[in-house]
């Protein structure tokens, strides 16, 4: 039997989040539901998705200044 052995690089960096997006997302209230386990309903996870798409992409493709 051949072993193998892979090494990899992972490189992390910390990301700041816009404050508005922050209040949103701690304003969001949550409370459990009968038939599901919280009132996360779908009419809302559209708004929800498109506003973390929105700040992801805002978060992941900013200019590095330090190159």
């Amino acid at each position: 039997m051949k072993e193998l052995n892979f090494t990899h690089s992972i490189f992390i960096e910390d990301k700041k989040l816009n404050s508005k997006f922050v209040n949103y997302i701690n304003s969001i209230e949550l409370k459990r539901d009968f038939e599901q386990i919280n009132n996360f309903s779908k009419r809302h996870a559209i708004d929800f998705n498109q506003k973390v798409l929105y700040e992801l992409n805002n978060v992941f493709n900013q200019k590095k200044s330090h190159f």
